[in-house]
């Protein structure tokens, strides 16, 4: 016997066979977990898995005219992607998915709460950019620790670190910034996982007092 259960979902029992397997549909994102517990004469065994569920949003532009893809999530928090007909070689699918935060960890880096991976059907065309523009929250970089929205940048996943997008192009790109509609702005040139980060935490020592007699 295999009885199923997810966050969310009607439990499920199957009788017999040697393996079972079910699909479960979720329309909120979010990290949902999965329990299996199966039973026979001889016991019974439990397993466990969370996965994340996330969304996004594809569209498919031409390099004759290009276009803009864009994204707002449950909180309201927009991501606008402008793809220029520079960018393109032929026409290109993007895909835009949502993550409630990195996969990648981020150490001291304070998370601004934005977080997506961008990837396209084919490569970007020599020198071409893109220009992503994200809403935050302030209630976000609260939370995080961060005081000054003029230390957020959009960071890029290189396989094994967190760097500037900024320092994909050539020249380097220049953040645009709207700090009144909690609004920044900047060009790149690479398509990867990508997080809204704002600069490192700090730390205060102490040092023992020593006083002479």
């Amino acid at each position: 016997t295999y009885v199923w259960q997810a966050t969310g979902q009607v439990s499920i029992t199957n009788r017999g066979g040697w393996s079972d397997d079910v699909d479960f549909t979720w329309e909120t994102p979010g990290a949902k977990t999965i329990t299996v517990t199966v039973t026979n004469p001889y016991g019974s065994a439990t397993g466990t898995r969370t996965v994340e569920v996330r969304e996004g949003v594809s569209a498919t532009f031409d390099p004759v005219a290009g276009g803009t893809l864009v994204y707002t999530d449950t909180l309201g928090r927009v991501t606008i992607i402008e793809v220029p007909a520079s960018a393109l070689y032929n026409t290109t699918t993007f895909s835009y998915t949502f993550a409630s935060a990195p996969a990648q960890g981020y150490g001291d880096l304070l998370f601004a709460g934005r977080a997506f991976d961008l990837e396209s059907s084919i490569g970007l065309a020599s020198g071409g950019g893109l220009t992503a523009t994200l809403s935050y929250r302030d209630e976000d970089l609260t939370a995080a620790g961060i005081e000054d929205e003029n230390d957020l940048f959009l960071y890029y996943w290189t396989g094994s670190a967190w760097e500037d997008v900024a320092a994909t192009c050539t020249p380097t790109s220049v953040y645009h910034r709207d700090t009144a509609e909690n609004r920044l702005s900047v060009r790149f040139c690479h398509l990867t996982s990508f997080g809204l980060f704002g600069g490192e935490a700090g730390y205060e020592l102490y040092l023992p007092l020593i006083m002479k007699d």
